[in-house]
């Protein structure tokens, strides 16, 4: 998945926080959401009320909020807080998601408003259009290791120049 992706399902938690409050909150979910009878009723029939994780939802939201409306992130306040990733999943410590390239600026924009810097982005290749260009053996780095049998790669000497026929 790429980064710009895990971006997006946090802005729509965002937007979504009550809903999801009150679906957990009372184990059916939102009536205004545009899905079948049957998908409905098959969700509906998985999910269980927990009053006490909506609540502690709840309050993460309110903070949350406060944070962005006073247009500062959780780090920055009088009070520093964890993040918004970590107050909702206190055990989570690796997003598996691509972050090379163009999408670089979506995996800083998670850690300023979501993530914070505890929690890793692990880009674990690198590829272009044409194909896979490397593998990265580093969970916490951003080194990444050609992978010489994924495509075909050619290589020029250095000392060519733009005028010779390469």
């Amino acid at each position: 998945n790429f980064c710009n992706r895990i971006l997006n399902f946090f802005v729509l938690l965002d937007d979504k926080w009550e809903a999801l409050a009150e679906t957990i909150e009372t184990g059916k979910l939102p009536s205004d959401l545009q899905i079948s009878n049957e998908i409905r009723h098959e969700l509906d029939s998985k999910l269980k009320p927990n009053l006490n994780r909506a609540q502690e939802l709840r309050r993460v939201g309110v903070d949350h909020a406060a944070a962005l409306q006073n247009g500062t992130s959780d780090k920055e306040s009088s009070n520093p807080k964890p993040s918004l990733a970590r107050r909702i999943w206190p055990t989570l410590h690796t997003i598996l998601s691509s972050e090379t390239g163009t999408f670089q600026i979506y995996g800083e924009k998670l850690r300023q408003q979501y993530i914070g810097q505890d929690i890793t982005i692990y880009s674990p290749l690198y590829a272009a259009t044409e194909g896979l260009i490397g593998v990265n053996p580093d969970i916490r780095g951003k080194t990444f290791v050609l992978h010489p049998q994924a495509m075909f790669y050619e290589f020029y000497p250095i000392d060519k120049t733009k005028d010779d026929d390469i």
